[in-house]
């Protein structure tokens, strides 16, 4: 799911990036944090990414040749966020600190990475990423409505352009047959940047990992985290 409040900025970023869209409606703008508030519109961005995402197996113990895949993948998304002059936060809650630790094994983090938060409990999302309460309560804390506000919330937090919530169920336990083991969700938040055509927008996403292993599912979510990233800012 994608929203914008602006389709023409969104729609020219997507075309001159050469990724695939099918908006078709603008979004207003309202107040409420969930995505049944607003308008919802397809768009096979997210559904390219995820036949993608897989490239890099479902693991516990990556080997040395995946280790290498990730840094590079990590390596692009950092040299294109100094490229643009942005920077980027996350709200991590399953992958416990995973994807803000990929950012800073990359030589020049600093440049892209000023503060991350690790909001593993409910109370923390509500406390340092300001997701609402009533949120949680009504669609569950794994929802792609709390992993965006957790996005939000921390780029808001940490005065970044882009915010990064992965809210999920690494197992072995706390599955249920309406989100099973290995259910992640996802958000992103691009505040934009004129300067750069980089508009505004918001994507959530749902993965299901499947019950591989505590370790494994969080490996999964932080290389599908990177790889949408590098796809968003096609990151060569």
């Amino acid at each position: 799911v994608v929203r914008t409040q602006n389709r023409e900025h969104l729609q020219s970023y997507l075309t001159e990036n050469n990724i695939q869209s099918l908006i078709h409606y603008p979004i207003p703008v309202h107040k409420q944090q969930c995505y049944k508030s607003y308008n919802q519109i397809s768009c096979p961005v997210a559904e390219k990414i995820q036949k993608e995402i897989l490239s890099i197996p479902i693991s516990s113990v990556l080997t040395d040749e995946q280790c290498s895949a990730c840094f590079a993948i990590a390596e692009r998304v950092v040299n294109a966020l100094i490229k643009h002059g942005l920077h980027i936060s996350f709200a991590e809650s399953c992958t416990g600190g995973l994807a803000a630790a990929r950012i800073v094994d990359v030589p020049n983090a600093s440049y892209v990475l000023d503060a991350s938060f690790v909001t593993y409990a409910e109370r923390a999302k509500v406390k340092f990423v300001n997701v609402a309460e009533e949120s949680i309560a009504e669609h569950g804390v794994v929802s792609e409505c709390v992993a965006l506000s957790m996005a939000k919330g921390a780029a808001a937090a940490a005065n970044a352009e882009i915010g990064v919530g992965i809210s999920g169920i690494a197992g072995p336990s706390g599955g249920s047959p309406e989100k099973p083991v290995g259910t992640v969700c996802f958000g992103f938040y691009f505040g934009g940047k004129a300067e750069c055509g980089i508009p505004k927008f918001e994507i959530s996403k749902t993965m299901h990992f499947g019950a591989a292993g505590r370790q494994a599912v969080r490996n999964a979510s932080v290389n599908f985290v990177f790889e949408t990233l590098a796809e968003l800012l096609r990151a060569d």
